[in-house]
């Protein structure tokens, strides 16, 4: 038999589940998390008001990919670079 929660304890969990859902947790990653279906997760964050993310998630070799750095990550280490070899560092 599950524990019954009070509606204070299951509000705040539905806060935070929304805050997960838009850090870019997934319904499923919630729905195990929260020992909830997915479908419950999904009309939880229809109540609240939350904008659902269009698609079914990313292709595998998308997902699994490494990310390439951005230009301005790019451009703070080749002036780091510079500065080391002109012994300014």
């Amino acid at each position: 038999m599950h524990p019954t929660k009070t509606l204070a304890e299951v509000a705040e969990r539905n806060k935070e589940l929304a805050r997960d859902y838009e850090d870019g947790r997934s319904l499923q990653a919630l729905a195990k998390t929260y020992r909830l279906t997915r479908e419950r997760v999904n009309q939880i964050l229809a109540a609240m008001g939350v904008t659902r993310r269009k698609g079914g998630g990313q292709p595998y070799a998308r997902r699994h990919a490494p990310l390439a750095p951005s230009r301005s990550f790019r451009q703070e280490i080749a002036e780091r670079l510079r500065a080391l070899r002109a012994g300014e560092v």
